[in-house]
């Protein structure tokens, strides 16, 4: 709460790996007694027993590097025991991080033949069309708004992108509409014919 300028998703993000992974480990021993050897014996689990990639790992050491800053700062701690936990463990399992497959051309003309049959999945084919020619995340499409389509420049403009946020202490999700999370998520992406076709659908 005293970090300034962070996103709400963010601190939501935060706040749920401490609940999660962090608070259960550490969240009742004094700081005094949390050490590196800790740290990286708890990562080291985190990797071997809990079935998590080095990327969620590091996320987590984000975080708990974070509130031990604070601790430092706050003159409760003289040294941060995150600081170089995960570079020994980085080595060794650099190579757990999942593979991202793309569709082959073959596997998206199926898929799309698949979306084009009248069906359930029929009324997302003009959205999953957009998606895959224009390579928007599903958030930018969430948040795109027809004043962001140029048809007569066939462009379409990213500057929101939709997020299903949990409010902290409270229950229930909302949605809501964000800037993107960097500037240069902001930009104009061209409209190919098959794009335009599909939006023009969809606002039909």
């Amino acid at each position: 709460k005293i970090k300034s300028g962070i996103r709400q998703t963010s601190f939501i993000t935060y706040h749920k790996l401490y609940q999660r992974y962090i608070e259960p480990k550490f969240g009742k021993i004094m700081l005094k007694d949390l050490t590196y050897s800790k740290v990286v014996l708890f990562y080291k689990d985190l990797l071997e027993n809990h079935g998590l990639g080095i990327s969620s790992v590091n996320n987590i050491n984000v975080v708990l590097s974070m509130i031990l800053n604070v601790a430092i700062r706050d003159g409760v701690l003289r040294t941060n025991p995150c600081t170089g936990a995960l570079k020994e463990l980085k080595r060794k399992y650099a190579g757990t991080k999942k593979e991202v497959k793309a569709l082959t051309q073959a596997e998206q003309e199926v898929f799309e033949d698949f979306l084009k049959r009248p069906g359930i999945f029929h009324c997302i084919y003009p959205l999953i069309t957009v998606m895959l020619y224009t390579g928007i995340r599903v958030g930018e499409l969430g948040g795109m708004r027809w004043a962001d389509v140029d048809f007569e420049k066939n462009q379409i403009e990213i500057s929101h992108t939709l997020v299903f946020e949990e409010k902290p202490g409270q229950k229930g999700s909302v949605f809501s509409l964000n800037p993107p999370k960097t500037k240069t998520s902001e930009r104009k992406i061209p409209m190919n014919p098959k794009v335009r076709d599909a939006l023009l659908r969809e606002k039909n």
